[in-house]
C-alpha cells in the first residue's frame, strides 16, 4: 500500500514537471548553482587571503606546527596561565590570521620582568572596562617562538595581531560604554630583546610600556624555583648560576651577539634547534637567572625608543604591598579613570624560603649593585636604591623567613645533584659571576 501511494505521488510529480515551463522548472536548480558558486568563491578568497597572510611560509607552517602544538600543550600543563590547548591555537591561525589587518596592535605592553608580578599586573589591567585583553597572556610571539620562523618582520606583526580582537570589538564596546577602548598584552620576556622597542615604535609610536621590576636577587631565586618545577632534574641554586656560563656560555658569547647585530632571534633558534617536548627543550634565556636581573641596559633600550611619559617603571614591592593605590595610579598614568576592581588578589602567589648560602648572596650583591645604582640614578627609580641598602644590611646575616610574592611559586628544598657542576675555570668579573656578555652588545644600538 505504501509503495502504491509513493508511486502515485511520484507519477503526479512527473506529470506536474512535464506541465511546467522549462524556465520555471530550472529556476530552483539555478538558485542552488549560484549559491554553490558563491560558496566556492568565498572559499577561494579565504584560502587566497590566508596564503597571502602566511607570506610564503605555508610549508614552514606545515613542518613546524605539530611540534609547536606539542610544546604549547606541555607548557600549558606546567603553567596555569599560559596560552591555550593546541586545538584552539590551530583555530586561531585558521581564522584570525587571514583577518590580521582588521585587528589592533596592543596599545599597552607589559614587558617585564620574569617573576616580577606581570601576571598580577595583567589581571588588574584586564579588569578595567576600557581595556580589552588579548586571547591569551604571555604569547611571547615577539621572541620568535612560533611555527613561522624566528625573524621579527611583517610576519611577526601579523602573528602578534592574531591574538588581538577585531576592530569591531573595540567599536562595539565603545558604543555600549561610551568610553574609548585600548588593547593590552603582557609578555615578560619582551623586556630583554634590545631590537624589540624600535619594532614596536614603528608599528605604534603611542604604545604605553609598563615594566614591572623586582629585587633581582629575589627574582633570580624565584625564577630558579620555577625552573625546578619544570625540569625533573635541577642543580642547586649556586650551580644553576654557574651553569649560565658552563652550559650556555657559548650561546651568550657567540650566538647572542649575532642576534643583536641581526636584530633578529633567528640565529638563536638555529642554535637551539626545533622545539620538542616542553620539559626537554632548553632555551638559554629562560634559565638566565642572574643575567635577567641586569635591568638598566634592558630598560634603557625602551627609553631610547619611547618618551619617558609613555614608560611606567613599577616596583614589585608596591604591587604586592599597596595594590589598590598602585593600580589606581597606574590607571591614571594610562589616561583612564581609576575604578574599583572585582579582585585585587595576586596571581601565582606562593611561599618559599630564600634558602641561599651567604657566599652566594654576597656574590649576587656584588654582581647587581652597580646596575641597581645606575637604574636609580638614570631612570629615577628609587626602589633600586632601596634594594641595595637592604642587601647591605643583610650581608652576612641571610634571613630564611618565608617570602610571599605575586609571582612566586610554592617549592620545597633545593633539588641537589650529587654530581652537579662546580665553578668553572673561565674568567670572572669582580662580582664573582661570569662576564655579562648578554647585554654589553646592546650599547651600539
Amino acid at each position: 500500500h505504501k509503495f502504491a501511494c509513493s508511486w502515485a505521488k511520484l507519477r503526479a510529480l512527473v506529470q506536474a514537471a512535464e506541465a511546467m515551463p522549462e524556465q520555471a522548472m530550472l529556476a530552483p536548480l539555478r538558485g542552488l548553482e549560484m549559491a554553490g558558486l558563491l560558496v566556492a568563491a568565498a572559499v577561494v578568497v579565504f584560502v587566497s587571503v590566508w596564503l597571502a597572510a602566511l607570506n610564503g611560509r605555508v610549508f614552514m607552517l606545515a613542518k613546524n606546527l605539530p611540534a609547536y602544538i606539542r610544546w604549547v600543550r606541555g607548557k600549558a600543563k606546567a603553567s596555569k596561565n599560559f596560552l591555550m590547548p593546541g586545538r584552539d591555537l590551530v583555530m586561531l591561525f585558521a581564522f584570525n590570521l587571514p583577518t590580521w589587518w582588521m585587528r589592533r596592535f596592543p596599545e599597552i605592553l607589559v614587558v617585564g620582568t620574569v617573576k616580577g608580578g606581570t601576571s598580577s599586573m595583567h589581571d588588574y589591567l584586564r579588569q578595567h572596562p576600557q581595556i580589552v585583553e588579548p586571547a591569551c597572556k604571555a604569547a611571547n610571539f615577539f621572541t620568535g617562538r612560533n611555527p613561522f620562523g624566528g625573524d621579527f618582520d611583517d610576519m611577526s606583526i601579523r602573528i602578534a595581531k592574531v591574538f588581538s580582537p577585531l576592530e569591531l570589538t573595540f567599536w562595539w564596546r565603545g558604543l555600549c560604554t561610551g568610553l574609548f577602548q585600548k588593547h593590552m598584552d603582557g609578555s615578560a620576556f619582551n623586556l630583554y630583546f634590545p631590537w624589540l622597542p624600535e619594532r614596536v615604535r614603528a608599528v605604534n609610536p603611542h604604545t604605553f610600556i609598563v615594566i614591572c621590576l623586582r629585587d633581582p636577587i629575589e627574582r633570580a631565586y624565584s625564577h630558579y624555583k620555577m625552573e625546578t618545577r619544570r625540569q625533573s632534574k635541577m642543580y642547586s641554586f649556586s650551580e644553576a648560576l654557574d651553569n649560565e656560563e658552563l652550559v650556555d656560555g657559548e650561546f651568550w658569547r657567540v650566538v647572542w651577539p649575532k642576534c643583536v647585530d641581526a636584530k633578529s632571534i633567528a640565529p638563536a633558534w638555529e642554535y637551539i634547534g626545533p622545539l620538542g617536548e616542553y620539559e626537554k627543550t632548553h632555551i638559554p634565556w629562560e634559565s638566565a637567572f642572574s643575567r635577567m636581573g641586569l635591568y638598566s641596559e634592558a630598560v634603557s633600550t625602551w627609553y631610547r625608543a619611547f618618551p619617558r611619559e609613555q614608560i611606567i617603571l613599577q616596583a614589585f614591592d608596591d604591587i604586592a604591598n599597596s595594590t589598590e593605590s598602585t593600580v589606581d595610579n597606574l590607571f591614571s598614568r594610562l589616561g583612564f579613570q581609576p575604578c574599583k576592581l572585582e579582585s585585587y588578589a595576586p596571581k601565582n602567589q606562593g611561599e618559599y624560603s630564600l634558602d641561599m648560602e651567604p657566599e652566594v648572596f654576597e656574590r649576587l650583591v656584588r654582581y647587581f649593585e652597580d646596575d641597581m645604582l645606575r637604574l636609580e640614578r638614570e631612570f629615577d627609580f628609587p626602589a633600586a636604591g632601596a634594594w641595595v641598602r637592604k642587601w647591605k644590611t643583610s650581608v652576612g646575616t641571610i634571613q630564611k623567613n618565608p617570602l610571599t610574592s605575586c609571582n612566586g611559586l610554592t617549592n620545597g628544598n633545593d633539588l641537589k645533584n650529587g654530581n652537579g657542576l662546580k665553578n668553572g675555570n673561565g674568567p670572572k668579573n669582580s662580582s664573582g659571576l661570569k662576564d655579562r656578555s648578554w647585554l654589553k652588545y646592546t650599547s651600539a644600538l
